[in-house]
């Protein structure tokens, strides 16, 4: 999946992000959020998690999704939430899938790739 980093102001200006996320399957194809037992995404700086929210998922929580349709969730992110500095930042997705063959019954899997979802930056003042 390739990516092009959205840039997120930080300073006297700060902007709140609405992040879409669809889980995909091995065909690329989005899973539908029903036959999953849980889902959640956790975004994240190379040092500190900025949120984790997602359904059935421990240390998870729920607040912060919104329903899209029947394959995609946001993540509702408070602009407050982003670094004060410049980083990059992460979002990594996790599923839940129920597998009667796994030992606890469940088959969890985290995206194979992490990508950089937004860039935090300074908000430049260009006043003279």
């Amino acid at each position: 999946m390739s990516v092009t980093p959205e840039n997120w102001r930080f300073g006297e200006i700060t902007e709140d992000k609405k992040l879409p996320v669809r889980f995909l399957d091995a065909d690329s194809e989005p899973i539908l959020l029903s036959d999953l037992y849980g889902y959640g995404v956790k975004v994240f700086t190379s040092r500190d998690t900025i949120i984790k929210c997602g359904v059935n998922i421990e240390g998870y929580e729920d607040e912060n999704l919104i329903p899209v349709n029947d394959t995609t969730i946001m993540v509702a992110m408070k602009g407050e939430l982003l670094p004060q500095s410049q980083k990059e930042i992460f979002a990594m997705t996790t599923i839940v899938i129920v597998d009667p063959d796994m030992e606890d019954g469940y088959f969890v899997d985290h995206c194979d790739e992490v990508p950089i979802v937004y860039n935090s930056v300074k908000e430049q003042n260009n006043s003279i």
